[in-house]
């Protein structure tokens, strides 16, 4: 379904438009930014600040966008070439992972769930319980813990790239 507005853009719509101009004059004009610390800084703390309420609004406008989808047929339109689709996902918080880290032991103390299916042999529940961490869990590697814990030297490991930023608080 494509969906064409019949009507003048709304003062919303004019001011995406005007922001998408400005932004488009912001990459232009980065070729000029100051020199000084304190002169860049500034220019930094205003675009963090603006940068962190569009991403309210927009946050917003999606959320209020989905819902009018939800009154199309299909949950989608197609608008300027673009598909459109209403989509959703679980927020999770508040994880219990001592549990979940349980929940993983309990599985694998189960005779049943030690059976090597390629094998046929029984295997510990400490190998059990390190295969089922391993199937279900983030594998994340903790570059603190492993130095910390196994002396490890992560660029043993990996290839790292320092990237600059700057922290705001």
């Amino acid at each position: 379904m494509s969906i064409e507005s019949t009507t003048e853009p709304n003062a919303a719509f004019r001011t995406a438009r005007d922001l998408d101009q400005l932004a488009a004059a912001l990459d232009r004009e980065s070729r000029e930014l100051p020199t000084d610390p304190v002169e860049l800084a500034e220019v930094v703390l205003e675009l963090e600040s603006a940068k962190q309420v569009i991403d309210l609004v927009l946050k917003d406008w999606k959320n209020r966008l989905a819902d009018e989808l939800g009154n199309v047929e299909g949950e989608r339109l197609v608008h300027d070439g673009k598909l459109i689709e209403r989509t959703g996902s679980y927020s999770r918080t508040k994880v219990d992972h001592q549990a979940l880290l349980i929940a993983a032991k309990r599985y694998a103390m189960q005779r049943d769930n030690q059976l090597d299916q390629v094998t046929g042999e029984i295997r510990s529940v400490e190998a059990t319980t390190l295969d089922v961490l391993e199937k279900c869990f983030s594998r994340t590697p903790r570059w603190g813990a492993l130095k910390d814990i196994l002396g490890i030297n992560e660029d043993e490991y990996c290839n790292r790239e320092w990237r600059n930023s700057v922290r705001i608080k």
